[in-house]
């Protein structure tokens, strides 16, 4: 008797939470595929929680046709519904990418991007949607994606323009020291030709000085030898 109290425990432990979920009648479905408790999408990127009156709809890697909310019993007031991301999730449909007549909170530390007529249901978005919930992205279209794009492209572009104003640069000062240094030895030789050519008078006249008193000196001890 006692074993099989026990085995009614370990059974009603067991279908406890499906209990509670199906107290919830919530599922998302992603085209022919329902998402439920223990029931995940077949590819195992899309399962789904409860707990109360919250339904978290969890997304890794997810990368499929347009998600739906349907109710399969009476509607519930209060509800909390969630969508967690991880990893890169994205959703294409012809139509709606997230049809869901209340407000859905993301969190988790993936992505998601939406490409669709109207991306989700609740919103005013048209042809993309673009959800980060880690760095505060919740916006129409990939402007996030577009600028990235153009701030590498700007960057490299300023990349070659400093490589390319940088090595001019570096061959004209290279030049300019290479005609610098010939120019200034020209201009010591110059200097060094007019001091040569301003000292050679001086010298040369010295020297017909010395001469001529050298002249003039025995010009005049012979004189005063023939009295």
């Amino acid at each position: 008797m006692k074993k099989l109290k026990g085995l009614l425990i370990l059974v009603l432990g067991l279908l406890l939470p499906y209990a509670q979920a199906a107290s919830v009648p919530y599922e998302w479905v992603s085209g022919e595929e329902h998402i439920n408790v223990g029931q995940p999408n077949q590819a195992g990127t899309a399962s789904l929680e409860k707990d109360g009156k919250t339904v978290t709809l969890k997304l890794n890697n997810y990368n499929g046709t347009g998600l739906q909310l349907v109710c399969y019993g009476t509607g519930q007031s209060d509800m909390v519904f969630i969508i967690e991301l991880e990893g890169e999730n994205s959703i294409t449909a012809s139509d709606v990418g997230i049809d869901i007549s209340s407000k859905v909170t993301f969190t988790g530390n993936g992505s998601l991007s939406i490409k669709a007529p109207k991306p989700l249901a609740y919103e005013s978005f048209t042809g993309s949607a673009l959800i980060i919930p880690s760095q505060n992205i919740y916006r129409e279209g990939t402007e996030v994606e577009e600028a990235a794009e153009e701030i590498t492209i700007n960057n490299n572009e300023d990349n070659q323009e400093a490589d390319s104003a940088y090595e001019p640069e570096t061959k004209t000062e290279v030049e300019e020291e290479e005609v610098e240094t010939p120019n200034a030895l020209d201009k010591t030789k110059e200097k060094d030709k007019d001091k040569g050519s301003f000292l050679i008078p001086i010298v040369f006249g010295v020297l017909i000085g010395v001469l001529l008193s050298i002249l003039t000196f025995t010009f005049v001890v012979l004189k005063k030898k023939n009295k």
